[in-house]
């Protein structure tokens, strides 16, 4: 047997220090491929970045909104058009508003828990309502702060109110609610006050709902004060843009991106955010007007959640590929709201109650509900949710009936006096142009099958799809013969903001021109009334009276028909909708290349 020697020792030491080595070079470039897959993963997602899960894991406080899930990752939402604007004091469609609110980039003081429709406390500790609820107090949290770490204070409160109530800002949809709130100040730096110089019933809801933006940042300078014209200007033009961080908010995203050319709003999560932090570090939003291309991106990853249409629902998500890799959820929310025509009230022949009406006759909503929305949705007939308190029970659906339509139009006036198929009246043809965002195959057939129903009859309409930002500046103008659009819904609604007349002014949501003065003096009652049952008699003759009147033709409500990849973990579905703040994706079914 060989003497065992230095060098033998030598070897050997060197031999564990080879071994080592090479396998400390194993991890290093185990974390290097991980690095590489993310960086790679960027570019395949459109470009923007996605932390690493063990960067993902810090947080400042301990604090998460959902304890056990696994922090970091991203989801890519679809919509089918950009918001007009990220404002948050001028934002105009729903797109804003899940953008800017529902994803959690604002956080106001008030909000209704998701299942029992309460208002709870968000920015707000605690309120409270004098005897005359004429007055409401609310305290700030003491935590609350801004994204730059500023506390949210009363003055920022006061100031949003100010800013938003500015005659010559862009926020009469919003100011509706506002109108008879006389004044809001701060009591100190955390107690505010709302003061109203009427009763209205929702003024805990609006007063907890006033968007609050930072008054150190938006008006440091005070011109609110010395030059409210000027500052009104700054407020209209303030648009999101990419200066390097994002701007300041108080929720637990931030705006990261709006890049309109690559059609992406990028939120980034708030890892200094005062409350508790939602898992996923990234929340994408991509915009692809064409339903057909949309679900093509979904079925090839590019989506992790997408609302279906009811033909895709039924006919083209149905098979065992698809169902291996998504979940396909139907549910109902108190927000849904309706589809509907608007009639130009303003412009002839839609000046017209008989006219209207006739409109209404030539709409085969049953038809269009088995053929195009395969009975995935069912008619509504008026402002108020079907089978609510507010909606008036008595009064049945508008029928489809071409025959009435005919006598009412001859009724009016129209006759085909020069047999060229189309009615006219004083030598003008019955012609007219609708107005409908581009994109949808849906909005193309109904009116396409409206348009066939209405030539039989000798009127002619004419489709003119357009753009999101197009068509909802036509809405803003006015410059529109009929348009087809939706509203959401609300838990309780104040037909105000559509309805009173006063809303068809400064770009209000009122743009066919609606004006009823009985209307106008039963909602401004109705909304004094604190006795729910009295304040339903008045809607439901709110109800009874449009519903008459037909200045828009109501279309159809439905379900939300929504596809969500299986990656995606606590996708909940509630009252109010989804929560996108809850989502998270496993460490291990993270989107690699491949």
């Amino acid at each position: 047997m060989r003497e065992w020697k230095l060098r033998d020792t030598v070897m050997v030491v060197f031999m564990v220090i080879v071994v080592i080595t090479m396998y400390m070079q194993m991890v290093q470039n185990d974390r290097l491929y991980e690095r590489v897959s993310d960086m790679i993963n960027v570019v395949e997602s459109g470009g923007f970045a996605t932390a690493t899960a063990n960067s993902n894991t810090s947080d400042r406080d301990g604090r998460w909104l959902v304890p056990d899930a696994e922090p970091g990752g991203f989801a890519v939402v679809h919509y089918n058009a950009q918001p007009a604007t990220l404002n948050p004091i001028t934002y105009k469609d729903v797109y804003g508003s899940v953008i800017l609110f529902e994803s959690g980039v604002y956080t106001t003081l008030l909000e209704r828990d998701p299942e029992s429709l309460d208002l709870i406390g968000r920015l707000a500790e605690s309120w409270e309502i004098s005897d005359d609820k004429l007055q409401i107090t609310m305290a700030i949290k003491p935590e609350a702060r801004w994204s730059d770490g500023a506390p949210v204070v009363a003055e920022d409160v006061a100031f949003s109110f100010r800013v938003m109530m500015l005659s010559t800002v862009d926020a009469q949809r919003t100011q509706t609610y506002y109108v008879d709130c006389e004044k809001v100040e701060a009591i100190s730096d955390r107690k505010v006050r709302f003061t109203w110089k009427k009763k209205y019933f929702k003024s805990l809801e609006m007063s907890g709902g006033l968007n609050i933006i930072p008054k150190h940042v938006i008006d440091p300078e005070g011109l609110i004060d010395s030059d409210p014209k000027a500052f009104a200007e700054k407020i209209n033009k303030w648009r999101f843009e990419w200066e390097g961080k994002p701007q300041v908010c108080n929720g637990p995203y931030l705006l990261e991106e709006w890049n309109q050319s690559a059609n992406r709003v990028v939120l980034r999560r708030n890892d200094d955010y005062w409350g508790p932090k939602p898992p996923l570090q990234k929340l994408v939003f991509r915009f692809i007007s064409d339903d057909t291309a949309a679900l093509q991106a979904l079925k090839a990853d590019e989506f992790d959640a997408m609302w279906l249409t009811p033909e895709q629902w039924q006919n083209q998500t149905d098979d065992p590929a698809f169902l291996e890799r998504f979940i396909k959820r139907k549910y109902y929310r108190v927000t849904s709201g309706y589809n509907y025509i608007g009639w130009n009230n303003r412009r002839a022949p839609f000046d017209d109650m008989r006219v209207r009406q006739a409109m209404s006759y030539l709409v085969p909503r049953d038809l269009i509900i088995e053929k195009i929305f395969y009975n995935l949705r069912k008619p509504v007939n008026g402002p108020f949710a079907m089978g609510s308190k507010q909606s008036n029970p008595e009064i049945g659906q508008w029928p489809f009936d071409p025959a009435k339509a005919a006598a009412l139009l001859s009724e009016a006036g129209f006759a085909d006096t020069d047999g060229d198929g189309i009615l006219d009246r004083q030598g003008k043809p019955l012609t007219f142009s609708i107005a409908i965002p581009s994109g949808s195959p849906a909005y193309e057939q109904v009116v396409t099958l409206i348009q066939d129903e209405m030539a039989k009859v000798g009127v002619k309409m004419n489709i003119d799809p357009y753009e999101w930002s197009v068509f909802t500046g036509r809405l803003d103008s006015r410059d529109f013969d009929a348009c087809m659009l939706g509203w959401g819904g609300t838990v309780e609604g104040d037909p105000y903001q559509i309805w009173h007349s006063s809303s068809s002014e400064n770009k209000g949501s009122n743009h066919i021109g609606y004006e009823n003065a009985e209307v106008d003096d039963l909602i401004i009652k109705a909304r004094e009334e604190f006795d729910e049952d009295a304040r339903n008699a008045m809607y439901h003759r709110i109800h009874e009276i449009i519903f008459n009147e037909q200045p828009y033709t109501f279309l159809i409500t439905g379900p939300s028909l929504m596809a969500t990849s299986k990656r995606l973990r606590n996708v909940n579905t509630y009252k109010t909708g989804v929560d996108f703040k809850e989502w998270w994706v496993p460490v291990s079914e993270r989107r690699r290349p491949g």
